[in-house]
């Protein structure tokens, strides 16, 4: 049974690294494409500011804890208490996988250059 926490109107896994890894890779194997969002404060602000981007965010497949912040919110304001997923070691591990496919939303020039040196 997958732990999940609700907060701030989004329902966020309370998972390890491995297992987040594992089932996403079996997401591979099913039709269309799956929306990984790994939640951290400054996206929680920003959503409540612009509402196309909060049903953005709550239409994840997965949501995880990316940092502190996030864990420290669940530990205030929920019973349960989540574990942190930082984006850059999800996307690490995802990106290590052979015959994968992925499209990464946001940063700069720059660093997608970075990312396909390194990935190539």
């Amino acid at each position: 049974m997958i732990k999940q926490v609700n907060l701030f109107g989004y329902t966020i896994r309370s998972t390890s690294l491995e297992d987040v890894t594992s089932y996403l890779l079996n997401l591979r194997h099913e039709q269309g494409f799956h929306r990984v969002v790994t939640l951290n404060p400054e996206m929680v602000v920003r959503a409540e500011r612009h509402k196309l981007l909060k049903s953005w965010l709550r239409k994840a497949d997965v949501v995880v804890a990316d940092g502190q912040g996030v864990v420290m919110a669940s530990c205030l304001f929920s019973t349960n208490t989540l574990q942190a997923v930082t984006g850059v070691d999800l996307a690490l591990t995802i990106l290590q996988q052979k015959n994968i496919s992925v499209y990464l939303l946001g940063g700069t020039l720059e660093a997608l250059d970075k990312v396909r040196s390194t990935f190539s």
